[in-house]
């Protein structure tokens, strides 16, 4: 873990924490950020390599945007009410071996995969044909139209079916011999070595993005690990070899009408059947794509922790809000112990300070643990409707969360 002692002075703007660098202060290392809006906010257009920084209880953590590249490393997004990280459109580069816990959004994707008019020298190279229409064709990779007054093309979004959007648009279609040939050049966002846990959900993509996500951990999120929606077509099956288990509702949530790649993943377990479970796809709406999950992983470069990030003992504590809250019946409470087995207490109290229910009372190894509350107290005697609270202490660590009983 990142010794924060090295960290500068904590940003407290009520509106932003750091304004992005200008194109020559494009490195940020060793800040901490807190009780912002926004904790950094990168300039479109600038380039930026951070690591070592901790971005806590902001809104939004970190905001990117503007076609730019960007290094993210070894940084720790928690508490942040919005998104831990923010991608805006054009964002090419790596987050990698970063923590994004307790977060609204660990990290939310609302980008558009584009491309930038100064990659169209590199068509000048390429093979371009004119047809019938006065239309231009690339052979094999797709349709550009008319180059429009100003001399420059307008770039579409990438697309895997090659189709003609009007004037001045080119479309390519995204297939291995593009990403072989070399010839085309297009906005990469790799996710990578990540430890994504305890958020609400852990990564949404959504927009048109299409990010690269290989060797993470995203375990335990409240409701879903990965969701995806609108146009979104993230890649997890590459490299795969992403951990991808113990979320409250799904572990994947594919919300749109494409085949998702998610294949040589490790679902918390190897049977096939199960893991469909926990999958929202095709199989339980029709009108939304197929998840591909198989050949599974077993998960033995995380069993043996060999992971590129090194993450797999980066436990932090925290107690999650009650999910489903309010609730009726059961309800499930999320906590976690760091660095090394101790005694912890996990009870319920009533409005008056009362003790109403022990769930855990004893020594607990470091890890992620769930436990259920049926809304009974300690003489197993149903409680009444009302207001209740979860309180975690250990010997570094106490925490309180509201839950509503509702008979």
């Amino acid at each position: 873990m990142t010794d924060y002692r090295r960290l500068k002075p904590a940003a407290t703007s009520e509106n932003e924490g750091l304004l992005a660098m200008t194109k020559k202060e494009r490195n940020i290392h060793y800040f901490k950020i807190e009780y912002a809006k926004r904790g950094l906010a990168l300039c479109e257009g600038e380039n930026l390599s951070m690591k070592d920084c901790a971005f806590t209880n902001n809104e939004t953590g970190l905001k990117l945007r503007g076609y730019s590249d960007v290094s993210v490393k070894d940084c720790v997004f928690n508490g942040n009410t919005n998104s831990g990280i923010l991608v805006g459109e054009g964002i090419s580069g790596t987050i990698k071996d970063d923590s994004l816990y307790d977060n609204g959004i660990g990290i939310n994707i609302q980008a558009l995969h584009t491309f930038k008019s100064p990659l169209i020298p590199l068509f000048q190279r390429g093979n371009l044909s004119k047809n019938d229409r006065g239309d231009f064709t690339e052979s094999g990779y797709g349709i550009a139209s008319k180059v429009n007054k100003k001399g420059l093309l307008a770039m579409t979004p990438l697309s895997r079916h090659c189709e003609p959007e009007g004037r001045g648009n080119l479309i390519l279609t995204e297939s291995e011999n593009h990403q072989q040939s070399g010839n085309i050049l297009c906005h990469e966002l790799v996710l990578k070595g990540l430890y994504v846990s305890g958020n609400s959900t852990g990564i949404l993509c959504a927009g048109e993005s299409r990010p690269d996500i290989k060797e993470n951990k995203i375990i335990d999120n409240i409701d879903y690990g990965v969701y995806i929606t609108d146009d979104a077509e993230p890649n997890l099956g590459g490299s795969g070899h992403n951990c991808i288990y113990g979320s409250g509702t799904y572990d994947l949530y594919n919300n749109t009408s494409k085949k998702i790649m998610a294949k040589k993943n490790y679902w918390g377990t190897v049977e096939v059947d199960s893991v469909e479970l926990h999958i929202y796809d095709y199989y339980d709406d029709s009108f939304l794509g197929i998840v591909e999950i198989e050949p599974l992983w077993n998960g033995s470069k995380a069993a043996e922790g060999t992971m590129s990030s090194g993450i797999e003992n980066r436990f932090i504590y925290s107690l999650k809000y009650a999910s489903p809250n309010p609730f009726t019946e059961n309800t499930e409470i999320m906590y976690s112990i760091a660095h090394r087995a101790e005694d912890i207490e996990l009870n319920i109290y009533d409005i008056t300070g009362r003790l109403v229910k022990t769930l855990v009372h004893g020594k607990k190894d470091a890890g992620v643990y769930r436990v259920k509350w049926n809304g009974n107290d300690n003489n197993n005697r149903k409680v009444a409707t009302g207001v209740y609270f979860t309180r975690l202490v250990s010997n570094d660590f106490t925490s309180v969360k509201k839950v509503i009983l509702v008979r």
